[in-house]
C-alpha cells in the first residue's frame, strides 16, 4: 500500500515537471507574440521614427493635388500646378565641389550656397531645392542622374509635388489664406477645410545607409475636393480697389469692405485692407493677413442707431413723427454728460430727423424707452454676441452687455454705439434683417464642395435663423434710411438713379486708458431701396484729417456701388494680376470670353522671340505651367479649357507681346 502510493506520487509530479514545461515554453511564447504584436502595430510610427532618425526621413507628401478654389462662377482662385524638388543624401557625396557644381549648373544656384546649405545640416539627408516648376531643370536632373556618376547622380532624388498657385495674387487673399511647403492650410478657407480640399496625400520616403538605399513613391490615393465661394471676381475686385483708393487718400490704417445679398447672405464680395500676395505670404506680417471683416473687433459708433430705433419701431414705442427733446446738445445720465457730434445742438426731433441727423441724444432716449431688457433681446436677436458660423477661422463672438450690465450710463452708451463691441460680418448681416423685411440670415461664403470629378456633393443653402422684426418695420427702416442719405449725413453715398439707403457711423477709438483720438469711420448701406440686391458696409481704421463717416467711408461706398451697376449693365473690365484695376472704357473682347486676364509668366521676363507652343485643349493650370516654361506672356480671357488663341502655334512672338487665350 505504501509503495503503491509512492509510486503514484512520483508519477504526479514527473507530469507535474512536464505540464510546468509546457506552460513556460507557451508563456514565452505569447510574449514574443504580444512583444511582436506591440513593435509591428501598436507601436510601429514610433519604430518607424527611430528607424528614420537613424537612416534618413519620412515625409507626408503631397503628391496628389489639392482641390480648387473658385469663385461663384468658376473662375480658379487658388490651383495646383506641378512641381518637383531636389533631396539630397549627404553621406553619399564623394567630392561636395564637384557635386555642388553640378547641381550648380542645373539648378542656377550658386555652388557656395549649395555647399553651405549642405554642410549646415546635421540630417544624413535634406533638400536644396524646393517647389520648382521649370520641366527643363527637371528634364536635366533626370539626364545627370542616368550618366551613373558615383557621389552625383546616385547622391540626389528628383520628387515631384505639387505647389499652391493664387493666379489672382491678392484677390480674395484674405478669405482664401494660404498653405505652406507641404501643402498643409495655414489660414482663410485653405486652413478651414483643408481636410476636404488636400485629399489623400502620397506617402514618400527617402532616405540613407539602408543597403541600397530606399526611396518609396506611390500614386495619390485621393484627389482634394474643390470648394466654390459665393465671391464674385469682378465684385471682389472692385472692393478691393476702391477700398484701396479710399484708405491711401485718408492715410488710415487699414479697412474692410463686405458686399452682400441681403435676402440670401451669400457674400459677394470680403476685401481687407493692407492686401497681401498668397504666393509669397511670408513677406507679410499677421497684422496684413488678418481678415478684418471676420476676425476684428470694434465699436459701431451711430450705426447702431439704426437697430435701436427698429425695435423701438417694432415694440411700438415710437414712429418716424415721434417726437423727442434732444435737450439742446447737452445730456445729463447721472454723473455723465452725453453731447451730440459736431457739437450740433439739437431741440426737439421727429425719430426720423434723430436717425437722418445722426442724433445721438436722440437714440439714448429711445434706448431708455426700450428698456435694458428689451434693448438687450433686440441686439441678440439680430446676431450681435454670437458667432454667424460663416465657416472661417478665427471668428470671434463680440461684447453685447447682459441686462445685469446695463447701468444707466452704459445702456446710454451702447445705445449710439459704444460700450459694445461687434464684428463687421456680424453687423451686416444684422442690417441685412433690418431692410429684408425683417429676417436674420446665416451668411455664406461657401456655395458648393465638389468631389474630384466636380460632382457637388455638398450644396449650402439659404438658412433663415429668426424674424426679428415685421415686413412694416423694415419697410419705414427703409424709407427712413433712404432720407438719411439725400437729407442727412449719408449724402456721399447717393448714386444717381439707384435710391440708395444708409446709415452713416463714427466711433471713437478705445484704449487701454479710456477713448484715443483716433476714430473707426464706417458706412452701411444698400440699393435699390424697395427691394435691395446688395448690402454693403465699408469700414475705415483711424484716417488722418476729417474722419466722419459720411466723409471717408461713404464716397468709398458710393464707387463700390456705381461699378457693380456697371458690371451688371455687361460692361466688362480688365483684371491685371499684378496690379488689380478697373479700365473705365468698355474693352473689345473675344466672343463669348465672360473675363478678361493679363497673366505674367511666373519668375521670368519675357525674352526677344520666341516660337508659340499650341495651348488648345489645356486647363488654366497646365497654360500656365506651359507658360511659365516658355518664358511667355499670357493674356487669358473666360475660364475652363482652352479652345483657341492668339497668335496660332508655331508663329513667332515678338518682345513686349502676348499670346491671348481663349477658355471656356
Amino acid at each position: 500500500m505504501t509503495k503503491k502510493g509512492c509510486h503514484e506520487r512520483r508519477f504526479n509530479f514527473r507530469k507535474f515537471k512536464i505540464l510546468l514545461l509546457c506552460l513556460i515554453i507557451t508563456g514565452l511564447f505569447l510574449t514574443v507574440i504580444v512583444r511582436l504584436y506591440v513593435i509591428q502595430i501598436g507601436k510601429r510610427d514610433f519604430y518607424l521614427s527611430k528607424l528614420h532618425g537613424q537612416y534618413g526621413r519620412v515625409f507626408n507628401n503631397s503628391a496628389s493635388f489639392r482641390g480648387e478654389i473658385y469663385d461663384r462662377n468658376g473662375v480658379e482662385l487658388a490651383t495646383s500646378i506641378l512641381s518637383f524638388s531636389v533631396y539630397v543624401y549627404k553621406n553619399k557625396i564623394n567630392d561636395i565641389n564637384h557635386f555642388a557644381s553640378n547641381m550648380s549648373e542645373v539648378l542656377g544656384i550658386k555652388k557656395e550656397e549649395i555647399i553651405s546649405t549642405i554642410n549646415q545640416t546635421q540630417a544624413k539627408g535634406l533638400f536644396i531645392a524646393k517647389k520648382i516648376e521649370d520641366l527643363t531643370i527637371k528634364n536635366k536632373l533626370l539626364s545627370l542622374k542616368k550618366q551613373d556618376r558615383k557621389g552625383v547622380s546616385d547622391a540626389f532624388e528628383v520628387v515631384e509635388e505639387s505647389k499652391r498657385y493664387y493666379p489672382y495674387k491678392e484677390l480674395a487673399s484674405h478669405v482664401i489664406g494660404f498653405v505652406n511647403d507641404d501643402n498643409e492650410g495655414l489660414e482663410g478657407i485653405e486652413y478651414f477645410y483643408d481636410k476636404k480640399i488636400k485629399g489623400v496625400a502620397t506617402k514618400v520616403s527617402y532616405g540613407t545607409d539602408i543597403p541600397e538605399g530606399f526611396f518609396i513613391k506611390g500614386k495619390p490615393v485621393k484627389e482634394g475636393n474643390s470648394i466654390e465661394l459665393s465671391i464674385d471676381k469682378d465684385v471682389q475686385s472692385v472692393a478691393e480697389e476702391e477700398l484701396k483708393k479710399g484708405i491711401l487718400k485718408t492715410k488710415a490704417k487699414s479697412g474692410f469692405v463686405i458686399v452682400m445679398d441681403p435676402h440670401s447672405g451669400e457674400i459677394l464680395a470680403m476685401s481687407s485692407y493692407p492686401q497681401y500676395d498668397p504666393n509669397n505670404y511670408s513677406a507679410y506680417s499677421p497684422w496684413e493677413r488678418r481678415n478684418r471683416a471676420v476676425i476684428d473687433l470694434f465699436e459701431p459708433g451711430s450705426v447702431m442707431k439704426v437697430f435701436v430705433i427698429s425695435a423701438g419701431i417694432e415694440e411700438r414705442l415710437i414712429n418716424p413723427q415721434t417726437k423727442v427733446y434732444c435737450e439742446n446738445g447737452i445730456y445729463r445720465v447721472h454723473d455723465r454728460k452725453f453731447k451730440e457730434a459736431h457739437h450740433k445742438r439739437y431741440g426737439t426731433l421727429s425719430i426720423e430727423e434723430v436717425l437722418k441727423y445722426s442724433s445721438n441724444i436722440g437714440s439714448i432716449k429711445v434706448g431708455e424707452l426700450l428698456g435694458k431688457k428689451k434693448l438687450y433681446e433686440y441686439l441678440t436677436d439680430f446676431g450681435f454676441g454670437a458667432k454667424t458660423d460663416v465657416g472661417f477661422p478665427g471668428e470671434v463672438r463680440g461684447i453685447v452687455p447682459k441686462p445685469k450690465e446695463l447701468t444707466p450710463v452704459r445702456l446710454s452708451t451702447v445705445s449710439f454705439g459704444q460700450g459694445i463691441s461687434v464684428t463687421p460680418l456680424q453687423l451686416i448681416r444684422g442690417f441685412s434683417a433690418v431692410i429684408n423685411g425683417g429676417y436674420l440670415v446665416k451668411p455664406i461664403l461657401i456655395k458648393r464642395i465638389l468631389d474630384e470629378d466636380n460632382n457637388t456633393i455638398w450644396t449650402n443653402q439659404k438658412e433663415i435663423i429668426k424674424r426679428v422684426v415685421s415686413e412694416n418695420t423694415s419697410k419705414i427702416l427703409r424709407e427712413m434710411l433712404r432720407k438719411a442719405v439725400i437729407e442727412g449725413t449719408g449724402k456721399e453715398a447717393e448714386v444717381e438713379g439707384l435710391e440708395v439707403i444708409g446709415k452713416t457711423g463714427t466711433a471713437q477709438k478705445p484704449g487701454k486708458r479710456g477713448y484715443l483720438d483716433e476714430y473707426y469711420a464706417s458706412f452701411i448701406g444698400a440699393f435699390p431701396k424697395d427691394n435691395p440686391k446688395y448690402a454693403i458696409f465699408v469700414g475705415v481704421d483711424a484716417p488722418k484729417g476729417i474722419a466722419y463717416g459720411g466723409y471717408v467711408a461713404a464716397p468709398i461706398f458710393r464707387e463700390i456701388a456705381k461699378k457693380i451697376i456697371e458690371l451688371q449693365g455687361g460692361e466688362k473690365r480688365i483684371v491685371v494680376m499684378e496690379n488689380v484695376v478697373y479700365n473705365k472704357n468698355v474693352e473689345k473682347e473675344h466672343p463669348d470670353s465672360k473675363s478678361k486676364i493679363e497673366v505674367s509668366a511666373l519668375n521670368y521676363k519675357a525674352d526677344e522671340n520666341k516660337s508659340i507652343p499650341d495651348f488648345k485643349g489645356l486647363a488654366l493650370r497646365e497654360a500656365i505651367r506651359v507658360a511659365n516654361l516658355k518664358k511667355i506672356d499670357i493674356e487669358i480671357h473666360g475660364s475652363g479649357i482652352v479652345y483657341a488663341q492668339d497668335p496660332l502655334p508655331d508663329s513667332t512672338l515678338f518682345n513686349e507681346k502676348k499670346v491671348v487665350l481663349y477658355l471656356k
